[in-house]
């Protein structure tokens, strides 16, 4: 029997310690899939899928099983609000993303963490060190995406694979899912300002 998180434990995780109570069910995929095929992952994309519409495909779980599920792991990023100008604000709305055997997802601050589908132990974690002083209207992350060279699949080279964010001090970053290091031909350093060439009229406090 697949042992999970019920939906009434996971609303019971503090919001402002961001316990992050993840499905085992995520496990039963290859860890070697890819994000963007379906036969690959059941959740490679924010929305589920690439037009957004939120449906599993998965059957192991179901009615006549669901309230006999279990708490199999849980995961706690850490992040507290240390420092944070606007710590009232922050608040976890990332949904993670299946691919690679992995399971990834950023905290309020845009820290982008890895976490091993299976048993929930942290691959890697990226802090892009946002501006902590600055008062952001909003203080929240919805996710991640993923993305992969389809002429590098059978290729060990870095950023192959990438996860893409964006933050809340306005720049992209493109890390290497396997690593989580900023992919070095992406911008600058694995990152773009996305407020160059911008006349921006209120930059805020």
């Amino acid at each position: 029997m697949i042992r999970t998180v019920p939906p009434r434990r996971a609303r019971a995780c503090p919001s402002r310690a961001c316990a992050l109570a993840l499905a085992a069910a995520c496990t039963l995929l290859s860890p070697h899939t890819r994000a963007q095929s379906r036969g690959a992952s059941d959740w490679g994309f924010y929305g589920g899928d690439a037009f957004g519409r939120r449906f599993s495909s998965l059957e192991q779980i179901n009615r006549g099983n669901v309230a006999h599920l279990e708490l199999a792991w849980l995961y706690r990023t850490g992040e507290r609000g240390e420092g944070f100008t606007r710590a009232g604000k922050m608040t976890f709305e990332a949904t993670p993303v299946l691919a690679y055997g992995a399971l990834y997802l950023e905290t309020a601050t845009n820290i982008v963490i890895a976490l091993d589908a299976q048993s929930g132990k942290e691959r890697w974690r990226f802090d892009p060190h946002i501006d902590r002083a600055r008062r952001y209207t909003e203080a929240s992350a919805r996710g991640v995406s993923l993305w992969e060279d389809s002429e590098l699949r059978q290729v060990a080279v870095a950023c192959r694979r990438r996860v893409f964010t964006g933050t809340l001090d306005a720049r992209l970053l493109a890390l290497d899912a396997d690593t989580g290091r900023p992919c070095e031909s992406f911008g600058r350093g694995g990152q773009v300002d996305l407020t160059q060439g911008i006349r921006i009229r209120d930059v805020g406090a």
